[in-house]
């Protein structure tokens, strides 16, 4: 339901979105992000990750808010429990969070078009959860953001140190408003940049391999965000910690994508050369831009070679011969 301090139509104006859906449903993820910063869970700590927080909490792209992703990192104590209090824990947490969701009016989704996939989901003994919930919307406009929203909760381990940031909601942003979130703990953006050019380049991978699971088109949206956060991050330090996650999904991640863990820099070579080549994945990147982007627009073969870069870093590659890269054959 929408805040009543606001005139959602005057913040879209003042963002120039094309309807007010978008700002209703950032208020909501806005409450979510609320909730994590202010749960307190022995031997847990929540860490915001991902676009939404390059977007909300960095600042750095300018893309209207899709989905949550948010880390559990277990302290020493827990990570070196064994995996049934591990597994009591995440459960208690899970619970704990379907509760609190509901407080602020926020319900799990048993219905829609996704009916057959639960609106809660618990993975390998609850380390990896997703919800699905919904909310009351005030506003029916069309939009081409889903209305309901998707939260993934996963054990992580952090590779580079969180950083304390608030969190504004974009009514709060154009009002001039105090954030709602005092502070939460952020991935940085380092670590963000890395993690996106592997999971670029290992899902793009994997649909060459013939990966039958259904493909995201939504992945194109990393190409754009690791553009927008090219003049913040090193990228011989990006490179570096995309190596090491690299090597974890090619052991993760071997039973469905055995390409990729053979070769994960041959594998990460092919998807940089089949996203540059392939059409469709341009079109879809000028639709991600005109639907969901707010900000500059910036053009595919722009960022595309801001892709190449990072991954000539991270695999110590002659950059003028990196697919993409715009300078070589």
């Amino acid at each position: 339901m929408s805040d009543p301090r606001y005139d959602l139509g005057a913040v879209q104006d003042f963002f120039g979105f094309s309807g007010v859906s978008v700002v209703e449903k950032d208020l909501e993820i806005v409450k979510v992000l609320k909730i994590f910063s202010e749960l307190k869970t022995d031997g847990i700590r929540f860490v915001f990750a991902g676009g939404t927080c390059l977007a909300r909490a960095h600042g750095r792209i300018k893309r209207m808010s899709e989905d949550l992703d948010i880390k559990l990192v277990l302290s020493p104590g827990l990570a070196a429990a064994g995996a049934t209090r591990q597994r009591k824990v995440l459960s208690a947490l899970k619970e704990a969070l379907v509760q609190e969701f509901g407080r602020v009016g926020l319900h799990l989704d048993h219905t829609g078009a996704e009916a057959d996939e639960p609106p809660l989901l618990a993975r390998n003994e609850n380390r990896h959860v997703s919800y699905r919930l919904t909310y009351d919307r005030a506003t029916k406009d069309a939009s081409i953001l889903d209305s309901r929203i998707r939260i993934e909760t996963v054990v992580s381990i952090l590779r580079r140190e969180a950083e304390l940031r608030p969190v504004s909601s974009l009514a709060a942003e154009a009002y001039g408003h105090p954030a709602e979130v005092d502070g939460i703990a952020c991935v940085s953006v380092a670590e963000t940049a890395a993690e996106k050019i592997v999971s670029l380049t290992r899902r793009i991978a994997a649909r060459l391999e013939g990966d039958a699971g259904r493909f995201d088109n939504r992945i194109i949206r990393h190409v754009y965000d690791l553009h927008m956060i090219r003049d913040s991050i090193d990228p011989g330090d990006v490179g570096s910690i995309a190596r090491e996650i690299a090597g974890q999904d090619a052991v993760q991640f071997r039973n469905q994508h055995p390409g990729y863990a053979d070769d994960p820099e041959e594998a990460t070579r092919r998807a940089l050369d089949a996203l540059v080549r392939d059409p469709e994945h341009g079109r879809q990147y000028d639709a991600f831009m005109t639907d969901i982007v707010y900000g500059d627009k910036i053009g595919f073969d722009v960022a595309m070679r801001t892709v190449a870069e990072i991954a000539a870093a991270m695999w110590e590659w002659d950059a003028v011969n990196t697919p993409g890269s715009g300078r070589g054959a």
